[in-house]
Parts: structure tokens; C-alpha cells; sequence
């Protein structure tokens, strides 16, 4: 048999699979001295006067606008806002994937600290700030009064 031909290059086969969990990761030894993630705090400080999102206000664009800018001027923890900013592999990087979910952990806080108490159950079983906001916009987005004058007109 020749390179190459082997069953095991299949990475469903049970010869591929079992290569596999033989291989063992190492984690990153830049991890320890020098993480790719490093702990951030939100500037809450910086809320100022503005009010908490609440859903009879009808001020979900100008608190998730307040939201991003402070998370924003935070060390871009608005980036654990975007699905497409995901924790780094806990084998291959264990501090910075800490550091990741205490980050998360904070801007999740936040977002919570920031919601009228009317808000919570809404968003009690996200498991993420990205759940939350995500939560938030669903059930807020197309909710002021121009929407309801759109609903009325059809």
C-alpha cells in the first residue's frame, strides 16, 4: 500500500479517530507570560445620566448605542457583543480563555446592571454577553412607535 492510501486518512475511520485522541495538545507557552486575551473592566463610570433599558421607554437605540460606546472606550469589550469574537481553545491557551470568560463574565454584568429589573427574566438563562445582547435586540428592536404606526398601515 502506498502513502496516502490508507483507510486512516478517512477522518471518520476508527484508524483515524484513534491518532487523533493519541495526539496530545500543548498548551501555548506565551499563554503563561503573555496571553492573547488580558483581563479588561468596564468604564462603568462612564454611564453617566442615561437611563436603564426599559421596554415601556422605548429606548432600546439610544441605550444599546450608550452601551457600545462604553464598552467600546473599555478596552473593545464591545467585541464579546459579536458572535464572531469567540474564546480562545482552553487547551491551546488556558489563561487567555480565562481571561476571555471573566471579560465576558464583566460585560455580561454590565449589560445587566444596565436593564430595568423588568428586563432580567428575559435574559436570565443567556449564557453569554453575546446571548444577552442578542436576547435584548430581539426583543426590542422594531418596538418604538414608528413600528407600530408600520404594523397599523398593513
Amino acid at each position: 500500500m502506498a502513502f496516502g492510501d490508507s483507510v486512516s486518512d478517512d477522518p471518520a475511520s476508527p484508524a483515524a479517530s484513534t491518532l487523533a485522541s493519541s495526539v496530545s495538545i500543548t498548551a501555548l507557552s506565551s499563554d503563561v507570560s503573555h496571553p492573547s486575551v488580558s483581563i479588561q473592566g468596564v468604564k462603568e463610570t462612564s454611564w453617566g445620566t442615561a437611563a436603564l433599558l426599559d421596554k415601556t421607554s422605548n429606548n432600546y437605540a439610544a441605550w444599546s448605542r450608550h452601551v457600545v460606546r462604553i464598552l467600546r472606550l473599555s478596552s473593545g469589550l464591545d467585541l464579546y457583543l459579536d458572535k464572531s469574537f469567540s474564546a480562545p481553545d482552553s487547551r491551546l491557551e488556558p489563561r487567555a480563555n480565562r481571561n476571555w470568560n471573566i471579560n465576558d463574565a464583566a460585560v455580561q454584568a454590565f449589560l445587566l446592571m444596565k436593564c430595568a429589573p423588568s428586563e432580567h427574566p428575559f435574559v436570565e438563562n443567556c449564557v453569554s454577553s453575546r446571548d444577552i445582547w442578542s436576547t435584548l435586540q430581539k426583543r426590542h428592536v422594531h418596538q418604538g412607535p414608528m413600528s407600530q404606526v408600520t404594523l397599523i398601515q398593513e
